[in-house]
């Protein structure tokens, strides 16, 4: 039956549907309230990490040579020396403490410190992708390769501002937005920033989605309404 209080509540959430319309947060490349350092694409000189391996050739005492881990821990440890902290440093920061430290066990000692192996390059990929998760980089690799590893976007992506974030050399968080369609219409918008270990990948929802999600938690689930009633007042 149509009484009085269902029509109150069928206009209560009219009301509410034209001020979710109006509402609705649009992603934007104005970042100017966030605590976000400027974007830089340029690539710092390589920064150490446990799993790194390096290959130690000691050319004034050749039995000293060997292959050097970075440990968990962020140390290597070469021999007759005490352990050295690695992680977090450049290899040629690390062959100078190594330098001084054989000083005092070797009469002008000689050595060369260069990398022989890489820990895992990895990003996060997140958001509104099939398979959010933590990816392998195989190689030089955008964000759109990283979504597409992460099984694509879905129904409710908007690929059109897709949000990069890294860490600065300084320690300070970076983020960029990026459109991901750009270069299906126009090849010179496309977006060629390369990953980055570490960088997180971030599909937003669309305006869209985010409203129908809105719906369906604060209407549909939250609200006792007959969404129905239509009909009634058709009949």
């Amino acid at each position: 039956m149509f009484t009085k209080a269902r029509f109150i509540a069928l206009f209560a959430a009219t009301g509410l549907l034209a001020a979710a319309c109006a509402t609705t947060p649009r992603p934007t490349a104005d970042f100017q309230d966030t605590p976000f350092q400027d974007w830089s694409d340029a690539r710092s000189e390589y920064i150490l990490y446990p799993g790194d391996a390096l290959e130690m050739t000691v050319y004034s005492a050749p039995s000293l040579s060997r292959t050097l881990t970075v440990a968990p821990d962020g140390r290597i440890h070469p021999p007759h020396t005490q352990a050295i902290l690695a992680a977090g440093r450049t290899i040629d920061d690390v062959e100078a403490e190594l330098l001084d430290a054989l000083d005092d066990e070797l009469l002008s000692p000689e050595l060369d410190l260069r990398p022989a192996s890489f820990a895992s390059q990895r990003v996060f990929v997140g958001g509104e992708v099939a398979n959010p998760g933590v990816y392998e980089i195989p190689g030089d690799i955008g964000a759109l390769e990283a979504v597409m590893m992460a099984g694509g976007w879905q129904n409710t992506s908007d690929p059109s501002s897709v949000m990069i974030l890294r860490r600065g050399s300084n320690g300070g968080a970076m983020m960029r937005q990026v459109d991901l369609l750009g270069g299906h219409s126009d090849p010179a918008h496309a977006d060629i920033t390369v990953l980055q270990r570490f960088d997180v990948v971030y599909v937003p929802r669309s305006g869209i989605a985010e409203f129908n999600l809105f719906v369906r938690q604060y209407l549909r689930e939250a609200l006792p309404i007959d969404f129905g009633l239509y009909y009634d007042l058709n009949r």
